[in-house]
């Protein structure tokens, strides 16, 4: 098998979104993740301001980002391969329903003024078990029901939706937490996971999906990482994407600290800040969109070490409006990390190997939790600017050497 295939990432004509939505298979998934990932940034900076604010400690703030993330690092290999054993479409109906009963349950209890900080633990920890299926299922389908010269668009479309929702979603959760309170934010997940539900209810699975019943979970799990070990690419992207979530990622469990103790913002301030990286990230991922790259890997690297310079920046910023374009300079760095990784893994894989190759991406990813653990330990002792610092500059550096590394990013 050979090291470095070559796949077709590149397109003969231009590739619109009005191609891609005449899909409606890929309208559908697109559409269902502007819902999840809305709810997914609303909820996560809407609790971290509400942990705050209510026990005045970095380091519960962190923790809630820690048991929202770490359940990709046991989880992700599983549900890829869970994914090639089982219908997705049941996968993914079964994981939306059970958000949206988390989501009522914690309105009712806030609705009864019986919410307590361990409920609101136990469901990030709840939802950051389901929220795993994104990579191994949502974006797996996303491969099976495009054409491959439509891969790298339909992925750069999907981040523009994702990146969109970064900006509005901690937007519009801090305005929510702020003025109704942690009851509206979890309302607003029983709407849109009630949303999602019926979008991926409607959608036609592909026919081709691979079934593999016979084999042990854990041979399938070792399967797909020498498969992994076959190809520079997908390994360089693996270990781009563990430094970034550690290093980088981890930055937003912060913001809380930084807007209301270092900057001192009100509710309406914190709310343009927690949206600026979100900004930055639509805005490079429109540009994205509308070009046609043909050095994705390229694009992912310098994507990568572009975010980490800015949020370093950002750390000692030391008034809103220049935190401000800092973040929204290091989004737009952010969307080239994100527009790529996806498509690298899925053109990079066997078709047979793809849900176990993001099931493994999911697994890095995990490592965004123990970046948060540590940065909210150095936060506690030495303060949130000088935490960051230390973890973007970290960051740099293993960017730079990765690229070195595995020259194949640069080349392709």
């Amino acid at each position: 098998m050979p090291r470095n295939p070559q796949p077709s990432l590149n397109t003969h004509s231009h590739v619109t979104p009005n191609i891609l939505f005449q899909n409606r298979n890929y309208l559908k998934l697109w559409l269902n993740g502007g819902t999840a990932t809305t709810m997914r940034w609303l909820e996560l900076l809407a609790i971290g301001f509400f942990t705050q604010k209510t026990t005045d400690s970095e380091f519960l703030v962190a923790m809630m980002f820690f048991l929202r993330w770490i359940p990709m690092v046991f989880l992700g290999t599983f549900v890829g391969v869970l994914a090639e054993r089982i219908d997705r479409r049941k996968l993914f109906l079964g994981g939306i329903a059970t958000l949206w009963l988390v989501s009522v349950t914690l309105s009712a209890l806030a609705f009864f003024d019986v919410l307590e900080i361990w409920h609101v633990a136990m469901g990030t920890l709840i939802n950051g078990c389901l929220n795993v299926i994104e990579f191994p299922v949502r974006r797996t389908l996303i491969g099976d029901v495009v054409k491959s010269e439509q891969l790298m668009p339909a992925m750069a479309l999907d981040s523009v939706t994702n990146q969109c929702t970064r900006m509005a979603g901690p937007f519009l959760g801090v305005i929510i937490e702020g003025y109704i309170g942690i009851i509206g934010v979890y309302f607003m997940g029983v709407v849109m996971h009630a949303v999602g539900f019926c979008l991926i209810f409607m959608l036609q699975a592909p026919v081709n999906l691979p079934k593999q019943e016979n084999s042990r979970v854990f041979g399938e799990i070792a399967d797909g990482f020498r498969h992994i070990k076959t190809r520079e690419m997908l390994v360089a992207t693996l270990v781009v994407t563990a430094i970034m979530n550690f290093f980088a990622m981890s930055f937003s469990s912060q913001l809380p600290a930084i807007a209301v103790e270092v900057l001192k913002l009100q509710t309406d301030q914190s709310s343009f800040l927690a949206g600026a990286e979100g900004l930055g990230a639509f805005i490079g991922a429109m540009f994205i969109a509308s070009r046609q790259f043909t050095t994705p890997g390229r694009l992912f690297i310098f994507g990568s070490i572009m975010f980490e310079v800015f949020i370093l920046a950002f750390s000692h910023a030391p008034i809103l409006m220049l935190a401000i374009p800092l973040l929204i300079l290091g989004g737009i760095g952010h969307a080239g990390f994100s527009a790529s990784q996806s498509a690298l893994m899925i053109a990079y894989s066997d078709p047979s190997m793809r849900a176990r190759a993001m099931g493994a991406i999911a697994v890095c990813i995990g490592t965004q939790p123990f970046g948060i653990l540590l940065l909210g330990l150095i936060a506690e002792s030495y303060g949130a600017p000088i935490a960051i610092a230390i973890n973007a500059t970290l960051g740099i550096l293993l960017l730079v050497w990765a690229g070195w590394r595995w020259p194949i990013l640069i080349r392709r």
